[in-house]
């Protein structure tokens, strides 16, 4: 009797193991290391104070990118955004540009850069803030500007 509930138990253990093992892997997705990088190494991040959340944000860009900052009134950064063809409707608090005229607006998961530059693509914005604070990740759904047309995708 004792050797059959010895062997339930170590049966049971095991099969806990293998099913918490399996929904990690079900559950979260790929981390963002092992995901294809983006096509290019540093970036300018532009912004007008008083913004609480950029500094959060640049924490994350700094893990993957050389950042340069630049900080301007509202008028001027209003300016800049027109100039990089950022669509009014996508304006969010921060811009980022990235070599090649290309443009980041908003909190932009950094595991949805590599987009751009790709079939014409020229800027990706997320002018909500449904990503994680504290990760700048998450479910939800980001802007791509390709060939002046807006796409929603979803992440």
């Amino acid at each position: 009797m004792r050797k059959q509930t010895a062997t339930l138990i170590l049966v049971t253990a095991i099969l806990a193991i293998i099913m918490t093992t399996a929904l990690k892997l079900y559950t979260y997705p790929p981390s963002e290391k092992t995901q294809e990088k983006p096509p290019f190494s540093s970036v300018k991040f532009y912004y007008a104070p008083p913004c609480g959340c950029c500094e959060k944000y640049l924490a994350k860009l700094r893990q993957y990118f050389a950042v340069e900052v630049t900080v301007l009134d509202p008028q001027k950064l209003q300016e800049l955004k027109k100039e990089l063809g950022v669509p009014e409707r996508l304006w969010s608090c921060h811009t980022i540009a990235v070599e090649g005229g290309l443009f980041i607006e908003g909190h932009v998961p950094v595991s949805a850069f590599t987009a751009l530059a790709k079939n014409g693509v020229r800027g990706l914005a997320l002018p909500h803030a449904e990503t994680d604070p504290t990760t700048w990740e998450g479910p939800g759904y980001y802007l791509v500007y390709e060939n002046g047309t807006i796409w929603r995708v979803y992440s």
